[in-house]
């Protein structure tokens, strides 16, 4: 829409955006838009807001009561949280209440404490109260965990083509498999992250054990899993690629559109019709659930444990 941050439709309003721009400024003015077309009262044919009511007024001066905006400074976990529970009360003057919350990458200094906050933030965004609206902002995705990502709609100026993606894996990966680098693509655009040489050997790899997995030939996953991640960080990789495939998967089943299936070999694409959606979407859940504890477990020994006990 003219104005809007590239994927907002204001005629199809969800219950939470990521505005992903690196530059400040950029976002916040975005974030407000998108505000002010979730509270107007008077919105144009278009959906786009009038701009002249005082609920637009209002958002744009930064005083309306039902637009509650926290990041501008450093936020701390309790902030955040008596900050979320406003989500549960009865908005002041409007039928809906919004929630920016800028830099949610960069909440705090600490990696781990930017994780946790975000983890906090995923509980309210699996289970949004209705009339709520989230807005959140981030430099880029590398700096927000999967599962937020999976439950937002990414708004962003910045659009890489596929070749910007395929590019860095050819470059990465130079004595891969044409295939290996399409898979090793599909995984950085997903989540827009560094990596190394061995790492990106560690994509691929987590690749098979997830056809695995999905073609039946892998009874244990999580045994698998144990077996070739020998540290947390391979752990996250392959845990991720779990997720990512299993989206994949699903939204293959739900929409019967092959972009969804990354570049899947023959044999998966003729196992996807065999594949329910319910299963796909437990297998995400399941991994997803795999991916928090990693937070929650201090070594590999605790994390063996725990796998070997969702087996």
């Amino acid at each position: 829409m003219s104005g809007f941050i590239k994927g907002f439709d204001p005629t199809k309003k969800v219950h939470a955006y990521l505005i992903l721009s690196p530059a400040i400024l950029s976002s916040r003015e975005q974030a407000t838009k998108v505000a002010k077309a979730i509270m107007c009262t008077s919105p144009l044919p278009s959906g786009e807001p009038c701009g002249a009511c005082s609920a637009c007024r209002k958002t744009d001066a930064g005083t309306h009561p039902d637009v509650i905006i926290i990041g501008r400074e450093n936020v701390k976990i309790k902030d955040l949280r008596e900050t979320l529970m406003q989500a549960y009360l009865a908005p002041n003057e409007s039928d809906s209440k919004v929630f920016i919350l800028e830099n949610i990458d960069s909440f705090s200094a600490q990696q781990h404490t930017n994780v946790l906050m975000q983890n906090v933030l995923l509980k309210i965004l699996e289970e949004p109260p209705s009339g709520v609206y989230f807005v959140l902002t981030a430099s880029s995705k590398n700096g927000v965990i999967p599962t937020v990502l999976s439950r937002v709609c990414l708004l962003t100026d910045e659009v890489k083509d596929a070749s910007y993606y395929e590019d860095i894996a050819a470059n990465t990966l130079p004595s891969g498999t044409a295939y290996e680098k399409s898979l090793l693509a599909s995984y950085l655009e997903e989540y827009e992250c560094e990596i190394t040489p061995g790492d990106a050997e560690t994509v691929t790899a987590a690749f098979d054990t997830a056809y695995g997995y999905f073609t039946g030939k892998d009874k244990n996953i999580f045994l698998s899993l144990q077996k070739a991640a020998k540290t947390r960080d391979d752990a996250e990789i392959y845990l991720k690629v779990m997720m990512l495939t299993a989206h994949s998967v699903l939204m293959y089943k739900l929409t019967g559109d092959e972009k969804f299936t990354l570049d899947f070999s023959d044999e998966l694409k003729s196992t996807c019709p065999h594949i329910s959606a319910k299963r796909a979407m437990a297998s995400y859940e399941l991994f997803e659930k795999a991916y928090l504890s990693l937070e929650d477990n201090a070594n590999m020994n605790a994390l063996t444990a725990y796998l070997s006990q969702m087996a």
